[in-house]
Order: structure tokens, then C-alpha cells, then sequence
């Protein structure tokens, strides 16, 4: 005999038990009116386009609208209406958002750009020295004509030879900008290829990040910019965690990377800096200016 048909049982909500719990939680609260002021600010016949409200309540300045949602909490600041608004509206973004739950994150391109400025800090003063001496060595320029005897294979005079072997001395001279070998303590041991003072930076950073690279590269603007992409690239990869690793490789020991806040955080900043200096001219305009 076939079973008697029954009724699945209904199927319990997995959140009963939370609602349950939170309405024991809520349940001995008693409702009563809190202190507060509302303002809008918005683009006169721009409808809703970067449109906000700012709410001040004793202790708390809030942003909300098309431009999303701020709170900045400081209890003592923010006690009296007036005086809350006018500490808001002499405050930086970069206090403001201290008093508020945003962070700063990691910079990518503000680590690369200091990194890149720590070595061509370094660099800057062989450049100069070098340039300083190619500029000696350009005025130092010996009689460049030679006697047409010379290209024609004949025996040149003794002061027609001298005049090119100073020619060709002149040349050996030119001053360079390049790597040189550093000998090991034993005759034996491999020499190991340096980078002139001032590009240990820039070759540290292009063995560890390209070393496909040419050497010499380094003292070209464009091998630097190649060097600066794989930079970039690299902290892109891994982050903040990246940034440390390279950058103790580096010898950067007292820097690990570069923090800053969005963009929109900073504008919602800025909203509230100008909305509080903007209702106060409102609600006293013979007072602040």
C-alpha cells in the first residue's frame, strides 16, 4: 500500500534565529528626538548632480547623497552646531577624514614616482659632473685640420704628426658615462661589473626588474622609462607587499611605499569643507566670511 502523501514542512528562513535575536536585542528601546540640523546643497537646474545633504547631530557631521556617504565623528568638535560647523569648515580633508572610517590605500604610481625620484636623486650629481667634463673636453678640442699628406699615405712632417696624434688623444679622452669592473680580492675571482657613483639605484632596479636590459641603458632616458613601466607593473602585481620586498631588496630600508586616499574620498571631503563654510554663511552672514 502506497504511502500516505504529506506535506513538505514550510522551509525555515536561515536568518529566523538572527531576527529573533535582534528583535530581543531591540526590544526595551524607546524612542525620543534627537538634536539635529539638515541642509541640501546642489547645482541650481542641475537636478540631482553631485547633490548632498550634510546633517549635523551633537557629536556627528554626515554627508550623504549622489555622492555617496561620509560621517565624520568627533564628539568635542562637533558638540555645539555652529562651532562644530566652523571647525569643519577651517579643517583640511586630510584631518577630516582621520575623524571618519576611511584609510588611505596603497599608491602604485606614487611609489614608482618616489622611487624613481630617490634615484635620479642620486644620479643627478654624477650627470653633472659628467657633463661638466664633456664640456671641458669639447672646449679642449686640439686643431682639428690634419695635413691632406696623411690621408694620402705620405710621411707627414714631425709637426703635422703631432698635430694628429693630438687629434687621436684627444679622442681616446672623450669622458664616458659607463660601467666599469670591479676587481675580486684574488687575481682569480671574476671581476664584478659596477655602476659609476650615483646609478647604483637605477642598476638595482633594472637587475631586479628587467634585467633583459641593457646595461648602459640606464644612462638613456628611455632604458629609464622602460625601468620605470617594469616598476610600475611590478607593484601593480603584489601591492604594498610587493613594494616592501623591493624595496628592502633595494636598500631602501626607511621607505616601504607610498598611501594616499581616493579621489572620491577627498572630493566627499571637500563637500563637507564647503558645505559648512556655505550654511554658515547662510544661517550668519554678517559672521563669517
Amino acid at each position: 500500500m502506497n504511502a500516505p502523501f504529506r506535506r513538505p514542512r514550510p522551509r525555515v528562513s536561515p536568518y529566523a534565529r538572527d531576527k529573533r535575536e535582534a528583535r530581543k536585542v531591540l526590544a526595551s528601546h524607546v524612542c525620543t528626538e534627537r538634536v539635529s540640523r539638515a541642509f541640501n546643497l546642489r547645482i541650481p537646474g542641475k537636478g540631482s548632480i553631485y547633490a548632498y545633504s550634510l546633517i549635523w547631530s551633537p557629536g556627528t557631521l554626515a554627508l550623504a547623497g549622489d555622492i555617496g556617504e561620509l560621517t565624520i565623528t568627533h564628539y568635542q568638535a562637533l558638540r555645539d552646531f555652529r562651532d562644530g560647523l566652523a571647525w569643519a569648515a577651517s579643517s583640511d580633508f586630510h584631518y577630516l577624514l582621520g575623524k571618519s572610517s576611511r584609510r588611505c590605500s596603497f599608491d602604485r604610481a606614487g611609489t614608482a614616482d618616489d622611487i624613481v625620484h630617490m634615484a635620479n636623486e642620486q644620479a643627478v650629481g654624477s650627470w653633472r659632473a659628467y657633463a661638466d667634463d664633456l664640456r671641458v673636453w669639447r672646449r679642449d678640442r686640439p686643431d682639428p685640420r690634419v695635413p691632406a699628406a696623411i690621408y694620402q699615405g705620405a710621411e707627414p712632417d714631425e709637426e703635422a704628426a703631432e698635430r694628429w696624434d693630438s687629434v687621436q688623444q684627444w679622442a681616446a679622452d672623450r669622458p664616458r658615462l659607463d660601467f666599469f669592473d670591479l676587481l675580486g680580492r684574488w687575481g682569480g675571482e671574476r671581476p664584478e661589473r659596477r655602476a659609476p657613483d650615483g646609478w647604483r639605484l637605477w642598476d638595482r632596479l633594472r637587475f631586479e626588474l628587467c634585467d633583459w636590459v641593457p646595461e648602459r641603458d640606464i644612462f638613456t632616458a628611455a632604458g629609464r622609462r622602460q625601468i620605470r613601466h617594469e616598476l610600475e607593473m611590478h607593484l601593480g602585481d603584489g601591492g604594498p607587499e610587493h613594494s616592501a620586498t623591493l624595496c628592502s631588496r633595494l636598500g631602501l630600508d626607511d621607505y616601504y611605499g607610498t598611501e594616499r586616499y581616493s579621489f572620491h574620498d577627498i572630493l566627499q571631503a571637500e563637500a563637507i569643507i564647503r558645505g559648512a563654510r556655505q550654511i554658515l554663511a547662510l544661517i550668519h552672514p554678517y559672521e563669517w566670511l
